[in-house]
């Protein structure tokens, strides 16, 4: 009898240990939102902006159980092995003419640099147009040139994800001095 009290309470130990391991592989959004650093662009400045999750929440592993507050004892690195869903399609457009080659509505993405983090941590940089969009976790876009027609633009991003989701928002006026 003394043994199967113990191997219970042994068991019951163990699974409550268990219990309190839970990691947050992945996370997930529900929306974007752009943020524009610089409104305003002077003479010798380029425009800088940021595509913001919204909504973002993570998403526990399969592997583990959660006996509450007890999980939150051990620390992990939230959303470390990316996004659920990711990113199929980043589309990067303007509502006024920016050049010739680049009239109202079309892709800016050969025109925008790239700063930011790729979906394993690793530090991630280059032209927009050279970088499959699976691969990027976080980051800023830089306009690397001026319009060449006059007046404000807005600039819209539109991100599809593999699971069929499409998120866009629209920058406020930007004016290049």
């Amino acid at each position: 009898m003394k043994k199967k009290i113990i191997v219970g309470v042994l068991t019951l130990n163990l699974l409550g240990f268990m219990s309190c391991i839970r990691t947050h592989d992945f996370y997930d959004y529900t929306g974007i939102s752009l943020y524009v650093n610089n409104p305003v662009v002077a003479v010798n400045d380029s425009l800088a902006f940021s595509v913001n999750y919204e909504g973002k929440y993570y998403l526990a592993s399969g592997n583990g159980l959660n006996a509450g507050n007890a999980a939150y004892a051990i620390d992990f690195d939230e959303g470390s092995s990316g996004p659920k869903f990711e990113t199929v399609r980043l589309s990067i457009t303007s509502s006024t003419d920016f050049d010739e080659a680049h009239p109202a509505g079309t892709e800016l993405k050969d025109l925008i640099y790239l700063d930011g983090f790729d979906t394993k941590g690793s530090f991630l940089k280059g032209n927009l147009d050279t970088i499959p969009p699976s691969e990027i976790k976080y980051y800023r876009l830089f306009l690397k040139e001026r319009p060449e027609t006059e007046g404000s633009h807005r600039i819209t991003v539109e991100i599809e994800k593999s699971d069929g989701a499409v998120y866009s928002d629209t920058t406020e006026e930007i004016k290049w001095d």
